[in-house]
């Protein structure tokens, strides 16, 4: 779906019957505007938003730029009527109507629906407003083998994420996180023709991501405007080694 753009400022045109005279003048109040001449001034136009994609998974990030409003205020930015996740939290605008700390990063709800959803911004008049819609599109699945591992096998062999329902042809990064830490690991990989990529995360001795524990995977589209579903994995500590029985010595006495 194409992005859609509106806002609540509208014209409008009268037209009546004037004296010739008013005719004249107003024919030379064009030709002076057309000229450069002190008569000549731009029109105001409204407040405009426009997001970086037309589309978006939930989950995701997009961002707006916005221009139009009123110079240094502050402007509120709603997903369907209620607010949005921001940042910054508060938007603002510079001395010329266009948001301060541009682009604006605008976070969805991993609960999103898909289908049509509207982002509106407002200024402190109600008057200034400007709306744009983006396509909320599934998430991509995301599975993982072996679900559970040992610490020798996250170092060695490690696990396998594949996702599925990425566009063809584009990259997608993978992310891996855990109990207050989390991040980005490998190189992008691009998708394959069937929507689908794979990743295989193993970690060295010492790396947070290889001592016992459960770990979420996901992926993402490097703007982060689409993000897959999290799926996790469980590392758990290797068996104990046998220990070798200990022959016990004793004074063995016989009689007969």
């Amino acid at each position: 779906m194409s992005i859609e753009q509106t806002t609540n400022r509208g014209s409008a045109r009268f037209s009546v019957k004037r004296p010739a005279t008013f005719i004249t003048a107003g024919l030379l109040a064009a030709a002076l505007a057309v000229a450069g001449g002190p008569l000549a001034a731009s029109a105001a136009s409204g407040p405009t938003v426009t997001p970086n994609v037309s589309t978006a998974s939930a989950a995701a990030q997009i961002t707006l730029t916005g221009s139009g409003f009123q110079a240094d205020e502050s402007v509120t930015v709603t997903l369907d009527g209620a607010p949005a996740q921001t940042y910054p939290e508060t938007v603002s605008t510079d001395d010329n109507g266009a948001f301060n700390d541009s682009p604006v990063s605008v976070y969805l709800a991993d609960t999103l629906k898909p289908g049509s959803h509207t982002i509106t911004v407002t200024g402190s008049d109600p008057a200034d407003s400007a709306q744009t819609d983006i396509t909320v599109v599934p998430q991509p699945t995301i599975t993982v083998s072996p679900a559970s591992l040992t610490v020798s096998a996250i170092r060695s062999t490690g696990v396998t994420a594949k996702v599925s329902g990425f566009t063809a042809g584009t990259k997608v990064q993978f992310g891996v996180g855990g109990a207050n830490m989390g991040g980005s690991d490998g190189a992008p990989v691009v998708v394959a023709s069937d929507g689908t990529a794979t990743h295989t995360y193993t970690f060295a001795a010492g790396n947070a991501f290889a001592a016992a524990g459960t770990y979420t995977v996901s992926a993402s589209s490097l703007d982060f405007s689409v993000v897959s579903q999290a799926a996790s994995y469980t590392v758990v500590a290797d068996p104990a080694a046998a220990t070798p029985a200990t022959p016990v010595k004793t004074t063995a006495s016989f009689t007969g």
